[in-house]
């Protein structure tokens, strides 16, 4: 009896955290048209304009989906000098 109302609880917890995944992924979608399109399409440079989306996209995913806390901060962190490392490596290598 006790295992039943527990995987209830997980099965709210899961749906939860689904819908939570399901409005980051819109939230990405709409920041990929609303901004980056038409930023790169006005003209600016492709690579900021990347860099701050994905930036963007990473932030918002990871809070929608894990809330924020001692571990989500640790995620964007890492993510963030992972990203700028890429850039400095791609920028070094293509000039």
């Amino acid at each position: 009896m006790a295992y039943e109302g527990a995987a209830r609880e997980l099965v709210r917890g899961l749906k939860f955290r689904g819908a939570m995944a399901l409005a980051g992924l819109l939230a990405s979608l709409l920041l990929v048209v609303k901004f980056v399109v038409p930023a790169i399409l006005a003209g600016h440079a492709p690579v900021p304009v990347a860099i701050a989306g994905g930036m963007a996209v990473m932030m918002i995913t990871i809070a929608l989906c894990h809330g924020i806390g001692a571990q989500s901060v640790a995620a964007i962190l890492g993510t963030t000098v992972s990203l700028g490392v890429t850039v400095a490596l791609a920028a070094a290598f293509i000039d």
